[in-house]
């Protein structure tokens, strides 16, 4: 019995090998271009939670769970610190410090006027290297 041969045009051609080497050359490429623009291996920034810290009033500190994204090294970004004041307080959050390797501003400021919910706006700029942990604010 003779084996039954099978007319592969494509292997003569030798088209199996420049597909192969054109799918391996644009990998390849794309792969550059990932890197090329910071795609791959950028600084990330996540927090995990906000500390926050009162230091002209009798406030006491407290911590919030935050976790919601992953940010950019050296972006800046406005976070929304949600508060809750139970001891009918009155003072007014002029200014607000953050712990290293964190810099931060108040976009405006907050006057605290009794009990109730409060939200402060904080414009955070993150650290240029990778960073998972806390973010410590300190209100004035």
């Amino acid at each position: 019995m003779v084996p039954l041969e099978i007319e592969r045009p494509w292997i003569k051609q030798g088209l199996g090998r420049r597909t192969f080497a054109g799918v391996m050359l644009v990998t390849f490429i794309t792969f550059l271009l990932i890197v090329a623009l910071n795609g791959v291996g950028g600084q990330t920034v996540n927090v995990q939670q906000i500390n926050i810290k009162f230091s002209n009033s009798q406030e006491p500190s407290f911590s919030s769970p935050y976790g919601k994204f992953t940010y950019s090294g050296s972006s800046s970004v406005l976070i929304d610190v949600h508060i809750k004041i139970t001891n009918n307080a009155h003072f007014a959050i002029t200014q607000v410090h953050a712990g290293s390797p964190f810099n931060a501003r108040l976009t405006s400021q907050v006057n605290i006027d009794g009990n109730g919910d409060y939200s402060i706006p904080v414009c955070v700029t993150m650290p240029s290297q990778n960073y998972a942990g806390s973010l410590n604010l300190t209100f004035q």
